[in-house]
Formats: C-alpha cells, sequence, structure tokens
C-alpha cells in the first residue's frame, strides 16, 4: 500500500489468506525498528478519548491513510505502545 512520502507498507501472509500483518522501512520516518501492533477501532477520535481519559498518550496521529480510515499510536499508562486504526466519525 502506497503511503506517500514514508514509502510503502507491504503486507505479509500466506496466498489466499488474510494478510498477518504488514512492514514497512523506517528509513525515511527515522523511527526506531519494532513491532507494534493495531487494533481496528469503530472511531479513532473515541478511543484516542478513551485511551487518553485513562491515563494514556496521544504520540503519533491520527494521520489519515489510504483508503480513508486514520492510524494513532498510544502508550498505556506504563509506557507500552498500541496502535489504532479506524474511521473518524466527528465530523
Amino acid at each position: 500500500m502506497p503511503m506517500g512520502d514514508m514509502g510503502d507498507y507491504t503486507f505479509i501472509g500466506r496466498d489466499g489468506d488474510a494478510p498477518l500483518g504488514a512492514v514497512m522501512s523506517s528509513a525515511t520516518t527515522g523511527a526506531p525498528a519494532r513491532w507494534n501492533s493495531y487494533i481496528l477501532v469503530p472511531d479513532i477520535d473515541a478511543a484516542i478519548a478513551t485511551a487518553t481519559g485513562r491515563g494514556g498518550k496521544l504520540i503519533q496521529g491520527p494521520d489519515p491513510i489510504p483508503g480513508g480510515d486514520y492510524s494513532a499510536n498510544v502508550t498505556d499508562p506504563h509506557g507500552s505502545q498500541l496502535g489504532l486504526v479506524g474511521p473518524r466519525k466527528a465530523a
């Protein structure tokens, strides 16, 4: 999936199966090499509000991604990171 200036997001998995994950180079963004789990949420803004309302921190996003959804990364109160993907419901 083309991600503009950040490069391509390459899905991984076996032929015919749903993708198990995806990888992309961090050379352009300068992000450290790591695995990050993402969960699909029905409303990205509501999910961010829930995370931050319970002591988490927004560390990236929400940023538009191809297909109409948005991505964001949050940490929990202990610093563990989680990615969120979903639409924006608020106008």
